[in-house]
């Protein structure tokens, strides 16, 4: 049984961790005598707050960074308290693919990749030319996801987590407050008009794209559609 702990604690799982789990075994929400694995995951940018009470508890731990490449904690230890870590490339980076697995156990291994030598060597072009701008990149994600906050505050959301210096936000999650009544229609809206959002099942919440390639054009466009739907709605 792998128990998934989440930072929100909300019911609502990506079908992309859940079916790669039941190929294996069983999962659920809450830890029990049946739970043999502990699968972390560090949403949208944010950290679970209480890692120190997990690895108390003895269990294998595999903390899912794949939102959280650049996030960390006060203690710096995001992505070393599992045994295992993985991360992705694509939420932080222009690649359409590509991830990482790391073992934190310093077990030997063969280091086997699952991606071709050709798909290879394009990632690495790509995050060889990408992260010397790294601090360059964050802090245009940073302000990016700001702007985006400030002019959705204008429509009478707020940001669904609470932001420190520590946290690279990988989507502006915004909570709804009753304004739409109708989130997967407005998901469909912003998808026809290109724009990939989605809702935060199990919350009055949705959440749209927040990236250093973005630019306040980008954000204003997110702004008037989900404005224009609002008015459709009245």
């Amino acid at each position: 049984m792998v128990t998934i702990i989440t930072t929100s604690q909300n019911f609502y799982i990506s079908g992309c961790v859940t079916k790669e789990i039941e190929k294996i075994c069983q999962w659920n929400r809450v830890i029990v005598p049946q739970t043999k694995v502990l699968l972390v995951n560090h949403e949208f940018g944010h950290i679970y707050p209480d890692m120190d009470v997990l690895v108390a508890l003895g269990l294998p731990i595999i903390e899912d960074c794949c939102t959280t490449f650049f996030s960390q904690n006060t203690a710096g230890r995001v992505g070393t308290y599992g045994d295992f870590s993985t991360y992705s490339f694509s939420k932080f980076f222009p690649v359409p693919m590509g991830g990482l697995l790391i073992d934190n156990r310093n077990t030997p291994c063969s280091h086997v990749s699952a991606i071709d030598a050709e798909t290879k060597a394009n990632l690495t072009e790509v995050l060889n030319r990408e992260i010397p701008d790294l601090a360059k990149l964050l802090t245009k994600r940073k302000k990016i996801f700001e702007y985006g906050i400030e002019r959705f505050r204008q429509l009478g959301f707020e940001e669904r987590f609470k932001q420190d210096k520590l946290t690279v936000p990988v989507a502006m999650m915004i909570r709804n407050k009753g304004i739409i009544r109708d989130l997967p229609a407005l998901k469909t809206e912003l998808w026809r008009h290109g724009i990939e959002a989605s809702v935060f099942y199990g919350e009055d919440a949705f959440f749209v794209p927040s990236h250093q390639n973005l630019t306040e054009a980008d954000v204003d466009y997110f702004f008037q559609i989900i404005q224009s739907f609002i008015q459709k709605a009245l």
